[in-house]
This record gives C-alpha cells, sequence and structure tokens, in this order.
C-alpha cells in the first residue's frame, strides 16, 4: 500500500466566517478580486479585505458576481429560495427582476 500525504498549503490564509458558497468579483474597483458568499441559511455577505465581512439583507440560495450595469466594478445577483431573481449593484438593497429561474449560469449546482 503506498501512502501519500497532501502537504499543507503555504501562503494560505484562514479568513474568518463561515461560507457554504463563494463567488469572487472586484467590488471596490481597485483592481483586485474581492469575495461574496452564501451562508447555510441564505444570509449573504462580502469582503473587500479578506478580514471583515458585510452582510447584505436577504436571503439566496444561489449567487453570481459580474457587471451588471457597466461601471467597471462587479455586481451581485442571485435566486431566492422560490427562484426569484434579484440583483444588486450597490450592495445595500435587492432588485427585483421579473422572471423565475431554478439556476443561475456560473452559479455552483
Amino acid at each position: 500500500m503506498v501512502k501519500s500525504s497532501i502537504p499543507s498549503p503555504s501562503g494560505w490564509q484562514n479568513i474568518p466566517g463561515i461560507l457554504n458558497r463563494l463567488v469572487a468579483g472586484d467590488f471596490d474597483g481597485d483592481g483586485t478580486a474581492d469575495l461574496a458568499g452564501l451562508t447555510a441559511n441564505g444570509g449573504i455577505y462580502y469582503s473587500t479585505d479578506f478580514v471583515r465581512w458585510q452582510n447584505i439583507p436577504g436571503m439566496l440560495v444561489r449567487l453570481v458576481a459580474g457587471d451588471f450595469d457597466g461601471d467597471g466594478q462587479a455586481d451581485l445577483a442571485g435566486l431566492a429560495g422560490n427562484g426569484g431573481v434579484y440583483y444588486s449593484t450597490s450592495f445595500t438593497n435587492w432588485v427585483y427582476a421579473t422572471g423565475v429561474l431554478a439556476n443561475l449560469a456560473g452559479s455552483s449546482e
């Protein structure tokens, strides 16, 4: 039997928080990727410094990032549990986009 071990990654840093799904995008326009994600119960959080996580009110089951308003900064879109489609360009509120979907392109699952 051959025994192998996976070396621990050097240079990796633990980011505070527990999220089930992550998406990356440049949310603050500084040219570097930031993170957003969902908790197990659908809470939505984002971080532009990998230290502090900001909550965005609402509950989603899927999340994607993209520049939806053409300003050069990543925005978020997601699906609610009932299939409702929402997007946010401000990270403070969600706008309902008419329609119902089962999944979003680029979202996990």
